[in-house]
Formats: C-alpha cells, sequence, structure tokens
C-alpha cells in the first residue's frame, strides 16, 4: 500500500514539473526520469510498470534502467532535473 502512495506522488510532481500529463511521462527521457525516481523512492514494482509504464518485460525494463543510468551520468541537463525532481519529492514525502 504504502508503494503506490509513493508513485502517486512521483507522478504527480513529475506532471506537474513538466506541465504534462501522465501519458506524456511514457515519452523516452521522461521515462527514464520516472524509472529512476521510482527506483530511488522504492515504489518500481511488477504491477506498477506493466500496467501504468507498458514495460511488459524483465529485460525492457533493465534495458531502460541502464539506459537511464547512462543518461544521468552524461547529460547535465538530466541530472540537475532528477536532483531537483528528488528533493521536490523528499518534501513532499515528509509532509505526507
Amino acid at each position: 500500500m504504502g508503494n503506490i502512495n509513493n508513485y502517486e506522488i512521483v507522478i504527480l510532481i513529475l506532471c506537474k514539473y513538466y506541465g504534462i500529463n501522465y501519458e506524456e511521462l511514457k515519452k523516452k527521457d521522461k521515462l527514464y526520469l520516472t524509472l529512476l525516481l521510482m527506483k530511488k523512492f522504492r515504489c518500481l514494482n511488477e504491477e506498477v510498470i506493466e500496467e501504468k509504464l507498458g514495460i511488459v518485460s524483465n529485460r525492457m525494463l533493465c534495458y531502460r534502467m541502464k539506459k537511464a543510468e547512462e543518461k544521468i551520468l552524461i547529460n547535465k541537463k538530466f541530472r540537475d532535473e532528477y536532483f531537483e525532481l528528488e528533493e521536490k519529492i523528499k518534501e513532499n514525502l515528509k509532509n505526507a
């Protein structure tokens, strides 16, 4: 139950930050940020991955996580967004 609440907080903050709806989070860069943040806040489970993000296999998940981790090392803008979003999520989890 706690994982679902964390998941919802992560998604709401991402949508608000970018000013987009949930479906647009499935695009490449946003999906990478979503996966990394969900991993960080331990709300990455099979149900969420299959139903919400459309990732149907472990292989696909591993590939996308690897790409996300590479991107955070290479791209400064991506890294800055990640850390900014991480702080916002931490604040909201404290208040929740």
